[in-house]
């Protein structure tokens, strides 16, 4: 953990956000207030969780022909799991796919990948 915070990457420039996809829902701040004495009802909501594979994915295929100097492609679940990799409860399985020159970093379908978890890194 020290090692990596006096890591020091001078020809490593900062990132570029090439595009940001998605919307954010309104969050109640009430709920950061339940407890045992507080209780409050779960609302199910019925919606579709698609669980696309880096090489699969509609928007990585528009930047990789968009952004040709892009060279790493990963999905967000891909990026968290490597994050937390030292700390996971749960295996991971990543595959590093290379497409002419592009690196992928993908999953397997029907994985871990695709349940979600609680407290993953208890």
């Amino acid at each position: 953990k020290t090692q990596l915070g006096k890591l020091s990457l001078p020809t490593v420039a900062e990132p570029e956000d090439l595009m940001k996809c998605g919307a954010l829902e309104y969050y109640d701040k009430l709920c950061d207030r339940i407890n045992v004495k507080n209780e409050r009802p779960l609302k199910r909501i019925d919606r579709i969780f698609h669980t696309v594979t880096t090489t699969d994915d509609p928007v990585i295929r528009k930047l990789t022909r968009a952004r040709p100097e892009a060279n790493v492609f990963a999905t967000d679940s891909i990026l968290a799991t490597l994050m937390c990799t030292t700390r996971s409860m749960y295996s991971w399985d990543i595959v590093v796919q290379k497409i002419g020159g592009k690196v992928f970093l993908d999953k397997r379908d029907n994985t871990e990948f695709d349940l979600l978890t609680v407290s993953e890194t208890a």
